[in-house]
């Protein structure tokens, strides 16, 4: 009778039954449902960029909406920017330049002290940096980290960025670093890449392809401690992880020979369990 419904369209009590039977929410369930095409047509954000983005960061209090990733603008002819932001008046968009960029591609923004901070794998004024800060005006390198830097996250009031790095003046520990307000400090004891962070409370949660003590491709961390397992281990490589109505969720590309059940993890108090239906149709998003 509904084959093209969505799940908050179906008002059964056997679907709320089933819901619960299996770990679930009916909320969760019309959460993880893919959409179905729609009669409206997506509108275009202005004119656009030429390249691609990697990624959003929203600052709703100014009222605009930054953009990364490895592109130049067709506003303007605007080119080796990699990051811009767009504001939108009466559902007209705008982009706006911020001075020249970067040179490469930005991979992470969030802001921290009141300042906009940009991550990736890019150079600033010529100088290798891979994390700048944005005064206004024009950007200067944050440090340095020689590598990939995949995620910013502000946990406490401490700026952390986590990659695929090492020091640039080659001291130990890679891939999980804390800003000091002039220089990155490694946290050693990762070995692999990290590629998502998620704050929470003054330490961190981590994702991606790495292993550290007794945790496989996602952990904790808390400051002052140290590294410890989350639950148990995910077999495949983490993309990223969220909170959703108080249930922590984790992404993954599929990198375990067998393993192709554990794409979109829930962590329920047993554990990391999987059981979405179209795990394997989210993994082609990746």
């Amino acid at each position: 009778k509904t084959n093209l419904a969505y799940v908050k369209e179906m008002k059964y009590p056997e679907v709320g039954a089933w819901a619960a039977d299996n770990g679930f929410t009916v909320a969760e369930l019309a959460w993880i449902q893919p959409g179905y095409p729609s009669s409206v047509p997506c509108g275009q954000v202005g004119d656009g960029v030429w390249g691609h983005i990697n990624e959003l960061y929203a600052d709703n209090a100014a009222g605009k909406l930054y953009v990364g990733g490895n592109f130049s603008l067709t506003e303007g002819g605007i080119i080796n920017e990699s990051i811009a932001y767009v504001t939108e008046s009466g559902g007209t968009y705008t982009w706006h330049q911020m001075g020249t960029g970067v040179t490469g591609e930005v991979h992470a923004i969030t802001q921290y002290h009141g300042a906009i901070f940009a991550a990736g794998h890019f150079s600033v004024g010529g100088t290798p940096a891979n994390v700048a800060v944005w005064n206004g005006t024009t950007w200067t390198a944050a440090g340095c980290l020689d590598g990939v830097v995949y995620d910013l996250a502000v946990a406490g009031d401490t700026l952390y960025a986590a990659g695929e790095f090492g020091a640039c003046d080659g001291g130990a520990g890679r891939n999980l670093a804390r800003w000091d307000g002039a220089y990155w400090h490694i946290i050693p004891g990762v070995a692999g890449k990290i590629n998502t962070l998620e704050p929470v409370g003054n330490g961190l949660l981590l994702g991606g392809a790495f292993t550290v003590g007794t945790a496989t491709n996602v952990a904790r961390w808390t400051p002052g401690s140290s590294f410890s397992a989350l639950a148990g281990n995910l077999n495949n490589e983490v993309m990223d992880i969220e909170y959703y109505q108080d249930s922590l969720y984790a992404v993954c590309r599929r990198t375990h020979a067998t393993d192709t059940a554990s794409l979109f993890m829930k962590l329920r108090p047993t554990g990391w369990h999987s059981g979405f239906a179209y795990a394997e149709n989210i993994v082609g998003f990746m």
